[in-house]
């Protein structure tokens, strides 16, 4: 009996270890080995900010959310970093904001 409980124990051994060994294989394929004493540079990424949504009881933009939300649009389009779609989108926003702007 115990030696039929060290071959089950061992061959279940095997077989979890095994693909956990090719699992850390692949992921050790992408990473760059490391020397002591090396420093390396982390690149620094710029948060992402997301457009200001104002929430109107009334169903228009106060005159200064309306200007906080045209501006900040704005300023993605002088960006350059969107495309012909992103840009038209925008516009309509835009476009909408000063429509639905309370006088």
């Amino acid at each position: 009996m115990n030696t039929r409980t060290l071959i089950v124990s061992f061959v279940v051994a095997i077989m979890v270890l095994i693909p956990l060994r090719f699992i850390e294989a692949g992921q050790m394929i992408g990473e760059q080995p490391m020397v002591l004493g090396e420093q390396t540079e982390v690149a620094a990424v710029a948060p992402v900010v997301e457009t200001p949504r104002v929430v109107a009881v009334t169903d228009c933009y106060s005159p200064d959310s309306a200007k906080i939300i045209n501006d900040y649009n704005k300023a993605k389009i002088q960006r350059g970093t969107l495309s012909t779609v992103e840009v038209d989108k925008v516009i309509t926003e835009i476009v909408e904001v000063e429509a639905n702007t309370c006088r």
